[in-house]
């Protein structure tokens, strides 16, 4: 959610609102006046030690004499606004990322981005490119993988943290404290080390931490292109600053070193033979591709640092941990990733509504959608009890205690509005009101073919009787129920000929919808003042 921003155009206005309520952060842009912003953060700071201070600068020239200023101490970050609106988000989510990194690294493991610069000029450049790339990232994520909005939110909160340090000692303690969450590092080559400018402390700074994680993907940005040649005897990327194509050679590296795009399957000579651009594509190319192309990419250790990049962190981890030399032939090795990832897709829809796939696994976990649509009553219910059940740990509670719950499938609404336009029976609906002559007319109507293709796949794996039950948007409403109006119906699912066992629950699904117009349902709605027409019907199907 966007921050609520109070502006004002005074230091004593500032300081007004500061004493109304509480604020989390104070920026302050520099207009004519050079000492304005200097005596506002200062008065700021005497009285709100604990409100960080952020001074926004108009231009690039004003940076020298700011710096110069020896009341700087006053300011906590010196931004550049070069006309480019994004610098806000940047600064806010760069504050976000110093408060919340210790407990998101601990709670949930989220990866880091470290960005050794010491010119406000760069980083002022660097931080908006850097988090508009995890959002996008984060956002086609979401849109491949989220299920609810709480999913949604972990998502974000599970983005990479991005820290940003001025010298070569601030560098080497985020890199000791969060040493086994950095996802990359991106430095300049000169900056200060133990308080004095020092040419080369970012090669130092490279060399040491190649040595402790040598995989790790670094940049090394500078306006010398002499540089370059000492970054390629250290197999690091080199980016010039003064390159007109600087933001690009930066995206750049964070689609294809980072795993922030697609995954490029590629073979052993560096040719793409494949694409990924979600988790479900890159585990059904991961079954397909040629042998070299997983040796290719099992050595560079790609496949973790993809995943590592969406913030599939569990299982990246696990991934990361095996290498190719582990295992006997490529063939090992690509059962055990599938088989990763099918173990951490299972655990990851424990509990939660998941769209019907061929490839999935019909599992108790979780409620599997076959077609859109609300889930009705019934179906919110069950669909929430099933969550708690498998996301809320009761033996903490009651020792001892097994609470299961059937295999379940929920139709959506969709497809009852479907089924009624498409043959046609809203006229038969409200010009008879004989309930048997309805049912026959449902029972010769036809279900879409994508629901009829899916009951196949489904009556074949489940071998028990099966509960057809309504699930209508008023049953278990709080003020009036729909408890008993509607029909269910048990089909045994156990006759030899499948073709009849498919005509059983069809039939049963056709006559729970018919049974939205029975005599009762009719009273019932009349009863209680609404229309017939408001209702619409979706199905639970369980073992």
């Amino acid at each position: 959610s966007t921050p609520r921003i109070t502006g004002v155009s005074s230091g004593s206005e500032a300081i007004v609102e500061l004493n109304g309520r509480h604020f989390d952060l104070v920026i302050i842009m520099k207009g004519v006046d050079d000492r304005m912003p200097i005596e506002v953060s200062e008065t700021v700071k005497r009285e709100f030690p604990y409100i960080p201070v952020y001074l926004l600068l108009n231009n690039n020239k004003d940076i020298a004499l700011m710096e110069g200023n020896g009341s700087i101490l006053s300011i906590d970050k010196i931004f550049v606004w070069n006309g480019d609106s994004k610098i806000f988000f940047a600064m806010i989510k760069h504050l976000e990322d110093k408060v919340n990194v210790e407990n998101d690294t601990k709670v949930g493991m989220v990866r880091i981005i470290l960005l050794v610069e010491d010119s406000a000029k760069y980083y002022s450049r660097y931080l908006p490119l850097l988090y508009t790339s995890l959002m996008e990232q984060t956002k086609r994520i979401i849109d491949d993988v989220s299920s609810d909005e709480q999913h949604k939110l972990l998502r974000m909160r599970a983005r990479p943290k991005i820290l940003q340090v001025t010298n070569y000692e601030e560098a080497i303690s985020i890199f000791n404290k969060y040493r086994d969450y950095m996802l990359c590092l991106i430095s300049d080559v000169k900056f200060k080390r133990n308080g004095k400018l020092h040419e080369e402390a970012g090669f130092d700074l490279i060399r040491h931490i190649k040595n402790e994680l040598p995989d790790l993907p670094i940049i090394v940005q500078s306006s010398d292109i002499k540089n370059q040649k000492k970054a390629y005897k250290l197999k690091v990327f080199f980016i010039d600053k003064n390159s007109d194509s600087l933001l690009q050679d930066i995206k750049s590296f964070i689609r294809h070193y980072l795993g922030f795009g697609n995954f490029i399957y590629k073979d052993s000579r560096g040719r793409e033979i494949a694409i990924a651009k979600s988790l479900r594509e890159f585990e059904k190319n991961l079954s397909k591709i040629p042998d070299e192309s997983i040796l290719y990419h099992g050595n560079k250790n790609h496949f973790s640092q993809w995943l590592m990049a969406r913030g599939e962190i569990k299982v990246a981890k696990i991934i990361q941990i095996a290498t190719v030399a582990d295992f006997n032939d490529p063939g090992e090795l690509r059962k055990y990733l599938l088989k990763i990832i099918q173990e951490y897709r299972t655990e990851s829809n424990r509990g939660k509504i998941i769209p019907y796939e061929e490839s999935s696994v019909l599992d108790e976990t979780n409620v599997t959608n076959l077609a859109d649509g609300s889930l009705g009553g019934k179906g919110r219910g069950l669909a929430f009890i099933n969550n708690l059940l498998y996301d809320f740990d009761l033996t903490k509670f009651v020792p001892g205690i097994n609470i299961r719950a059937p295999r379940t499938l929920v139709i959506g609404t969709d497809e009852f509005e479907y089924f009624l336009e498409k043959n046609n029976l809203y006229q038969q609906i409200f010009s008879n009101r004989s309930y048997e002559l309805v049912k026959e007319s449902f029972l010769h109507a036809e279900l879409s073919d994508a629901l009829v293709k899916k009951l196949k796949k489904i009556l074949k794996l489940l071998c028990k009787p099966i509960a057809v039950r309504s699930s209508g948007l008023f049953e278990d409403s709080l003020m009036q129920p729909f408890a008993g109006i509607f029909e269910t119906y048990i089909i045994p699912n156990n006759h030899p000929d499948f073709e009849v066992r498919l005509k059983q629950a069809m039939d049963a699904i056709k006559l729970v919808y018919a049974s939205v117009f029975s005599k009762t349902a009719r009273g019932y709605v009349e009863a209680i003042n609404y229309k017939i027409e408001e209702e619409k019907m979706a199905i639970v199907l369980q073992e």
